[in-house]
């Protein structure tokens, strides 16, 4: 084999431009993890659910439907004691109304909490398997990259030991082996 300039300075740039890659995927990553990492950790910390304002709608509209149902509930006792001209069911019915209308806001109220806090969970949850990929994405990159410069300065080596030196120290041993073995 004879020596090849070429293929150890090909070798000794590609480890060099591997070098380079490795770096900038470690920056990029580190620009990356500034701008949302920060956002995901907080969320991991204090995980929230609905907004005031979601909370504040859905209730708003719980409350407008019940409502609306004890209304009407109302409105139907009260047409049926001018109808039948007896209003003497017509007190416990609209109390019966307005206690199921009671019982019906506080179950609402409780599962709005219950979606709340399953809201925050998920989000959570979803924060923190973000953070692990990043983590991942982050090192993984940088490290095949540097991968990538160790196996171009195993070639930049093994291209230097090629050439015309290499090949006659190889004969001389030869010789002096074969010497040897023809002496002895």
């Amino acid at each position: 084999m004879r020596f090849d300039r070429g293929a150890a300075s090909d070798a000794s740039q590609m480890r060099k431009t591997s070098g380079q890659q490795a770096d900038i995927y470690g920056e990029r990553g580190t620009e990356e993890r500034g701008a949302i990492v920060p956002g995901l950790e907080r969320e991991a910390q204090n995980p929230t659910g609905f907004t005031p304002l979601e909370k504040s709608s859905i209730q708003t509209s719980t409350g407008e439907a019940l409502g609306g149902v004890n209304a009407g509930a109302a409105g139907e006792a009260r047409l049926n004691a001018m109808r039948t001209r007896n209003a003497s069911g017509f007190a416990p019915a609209l109390a019966e109304a307005a206690r199921s209308t009671g019982r019906a806001a506080a179950a609402n109220a409780q599962q709005l909490n219950i979606a709340d806090a399953e809201l925050a969970r998920q989000r959570q949850d979803a924060a923190r398997s973000a953070l692990m990929r990043l983590y991942g994405i982050d090192t993984g990159q940088q490290l095949g990259e540097q991968k990538t410069q160790v196996e171009d300065l195993q070639a930049q080596l093994a291209a230097g030991r090629q050439g015309w030196l290499q090949n006659t120290l190889d004969t001389i041993n030869t010789l002096a082996n074969a010497r040897k073995a023809f002496k002895g």
